[in-house]
């Protein structure tokens, strides 16, 4: 239940702050169409949301889709096909962008957090059970669950193999073990390599494999570590300067990642992919979530897990607000297609 952690961690920042924001599925984007916005909703109301912003025209689209779940906040893009865990209610979530219908699979109180497609399956991290449950992409049906080391978080999928990140948080003292990146081929488990404190995110830069360690939040500074992919020795490392960063996401040679709160700063950093300390930057001051294509940037901003956040289009040479538009509760990630 670290998902319920993290909420109240947040939820207890922002209200401190008042008182004194395809395998590899972090893939960079191109500009198409429509990019949609995941809004995780309020926790335990089922009010998670879906919304549509028409990049050609700069304009939120009246489609939308409500109450499609409780705690949605990360999703895959793959053959027209989003796919999102769905935390508080146990749903691997399927929206067809084609048709516009939403199908759903029961994970019987998996706690699923996270989801990657290859070899035709898809492997979603379940935090309840400590492990990967592995779906026939063709028709849903489980294969098997694998277990991977305690309270898996963050997943993704490279050349056949599957990459997940294995927090190891202890609900009982309320701290974090060794953290661990389970490696998974042909669907048994290969690999356990250790890495910092609580990985949040995983993904493949350039054949190399980097992990975020985001820390404890408290005392213990984020730090982007560099692996071999064939061996997996460490290549880097990167101590980012902040705690409480999360997520990869990465476009040409940058990486940028989201800060919960740290040191009094909320929003983004930008750093190179070769891990330099001279390339970290605050790249903006508010944001929970980020998309970079050729012409613009997108960024969430989530202001309480109760009233409605936004979504923030801004000219990527110039960083100059162009449009801005008020989406669901929460919103936290963000697909193009």
């Amino acid at each position: 239940m670290k998902k319920l952690s993290i909420l109240f961690i947040l939820s207890f920042t922002i209200l401190f702050l008042m008182c004194s924001d395809k395998e590899d599925k972090k893939e960079e984007t191109n500009l198409n169409q429509s990019a949609y916005i995941l809004c995780q909703g309020s926790w335990m109301k089922s009010n998670a949301s879906i919304f549509l912003y028409d990049l050609k025209n700069n304009a939120l689209s009246d489609k939308k889709y409500l109450g499609i779940g409780d705690v949605v906040d990360d999703g895959i893009l793959y053959n027209d096909k989003i796919y999102m865990a769905s935390y508080g209610d146990n749903q691997l979530l399927i929206l067809d962008t084609k048709n516009g219908k939403i199908d759903s699979v029961d994970l019987a109180g998996a706690g699923p957090q996270s989801v990657a497609i290859a070899n035709d399956k898809i492997y979603i991290t379940c935090d309840n059970i400590d492990s990967v449950y592995i779906l026939k992409l063709s028709d849903y049906s489980k294969i098997k669950s694998i277990y991977t080391g305690s309270d898996p978080w963050a997943i993704t999928a490279y050349k056949g193999k599957v990459y997940v990140a294995n927090t190891e948080y202890d609900e009982s003292t309320y701290s974090y073990g060794q953290g661990k990146v389970a490696v998974i081929e042909n669907d048994s488990l290969i690999k356990t390599i250790e890495v910092g404190t609580n990985p949040t995110d995983v993904t493949i830069i350039n054949g190399a494999l980097y992990v975020l360690c985001t820390g404890d939040y408290y005392s213990i500074n984020s730090t982007v570590y560099e692996y071999n992919i064939d061996n997996y020795s460490l290549i880097d490392s990167l101590d980012l300067g902040y705690m409480g960063v999360t997520k990869l996401i990465t476009y040409e040679n940058e990486i940028y990642s989201t800060i919960l709160y740290s040191q009094g700063f909320m929003g983004i950093l930008k750093y190179n992919i070769s891990l330099s300390p001279e390339s970290i930057e605050e790249f903006l001051n508010y944001g929970t979530h980020i998309t970079i294509n050729d012409d613009n940037i997108l960024v969430t901003k989530s202001t309480t897990y109760s009233d409605p956040g936004f979504l923030f289009i801004l000219n990527k040479n110039t960083k100059e607000v162009i449009d801005s538009v008020q989406v669901g509760i929460a919103p936290s990630y963000i697909i193009v297609k």
